[in-house]
Order: structure tokens, then C-alpha cells, then sequence
């Protein structure tokens, strides 16, 4: 029961506030923008963004995986993105839980930073104005390290 309810969470979670048909201009290609993109989020602040698998990856891991490794692969997720989570807050950092395949990130200088999930190598991202994004995994990260990102 508890494993139903886990995954009704993180279904739920990766069901919300998905936009559709936005274009974005891929910074590696100035003349090619992206089209058709169904998962982008838009970041316009200093904000930790914890990546989730979206639904499509959920689906592939039940299907390599045997019933008790992929429970305890949602199990792992739900532990560490609620610690995460809670050490955001005492520590006074906004933040967000998403699933979306793309982050595009407005910067000071109103340039954008754009990082996919698939492409990167950690599962949490912080985002400050004027700073590049900082990558870390949400099982491994430096609590005194992340407060001073944000100063």
C-alpha cells in the first residue's frame, strides 16, 4: 500500500502544470529553434529544482526492473527528495519537484541557460541570477556549499 500511494504521488506530481508548444532557442544553434517542446520549465529567479524521472522513464524502469528494486528505487526517491526538500526550507531556499525534460534559465543578464535532463549529471540543480547552475544528486550534496550559492 505504501509503494501505491508513493507512486500515486510521484504520477501526480508528473501529471501538473505541463505546458505545451512553447519555443525556445537552443543556445548551441541560435538558428535552430526548439519546437514542439511538451516539458519545458522556465526558471526567472534563484530557485533549487529537483529532477524527478517523468513518466515515460518510470514506465521503462517497471519494465527492466523486478517489483521489489523498482519500489525501493521510489522508495530512495521519495526519502532524498523529501530531505532535500526540507533543507531548502530551514535554510530559506525556494524550490521546485519536477519531472519536466527541460529547464530553461533566465539569467541577470537576460540570457538563457538551458540544461536537459537527460543530459545531466545529477538530479538536483541550483539556479541564482547571476551565476551558472550548480549540479549535485540529491543522495550527495554539500548543505554548507549550497548556502553559500546563494550568497
Amino acid at each position: 500500500m505504501k509503494y501505491l500511494v508513493t507512486f500515486l504521488l510521484i504520477t501526480i506530481i508528473a501529471a501538473c502544470g505541463t505546458r505545451k508548444n512553447k519555443e525556445f532557442l537552443d543556445p548551441a544553434d541560435d538558428n535552430s529553434p526548439i519546437t514542439e517542446v511538451y516539458d519545458t520549465l522556465l526558471i526567472d529567479g534563484n530557485m533549487a529544482v529537483l529532477w524527478w524521472p517523468d513518466s515515460n522513464d518510470q514506465v521503462i524502469m517497471k519494465e527492466n526492473y523486478d517489483e521489489i528494486s523498482y519500489n525501493k528505487f521510489v522508495d530512495d526517491m521519495t526519502f532524498f527528495t523529501q530531505r532535500a526538500v526540507q533543507m531548502f526550507d530551514s535554510i530559506g531556499i525556494e524550490n521546485k519537484v519536477t519531472d519536466r525534460d527541460i529547464i530553461v534559465f533566465k539569467k541577470s543578464d537576460d540570457s538563457d541557460t538551458i540544461l536537459k535532463r537527460k543530459e545531466v549529471k545529477g538530479n538536483m540543480v541550483l539556479f541564482h541570477k547571476g551565476k551558472e547552475p550548480l549540479v549535485f544528486s540529491m543522495d550527495n550534496y554539500n548543505r554548507q556549499q549550497i548556502k553559500d550559492f546563494y550568497r
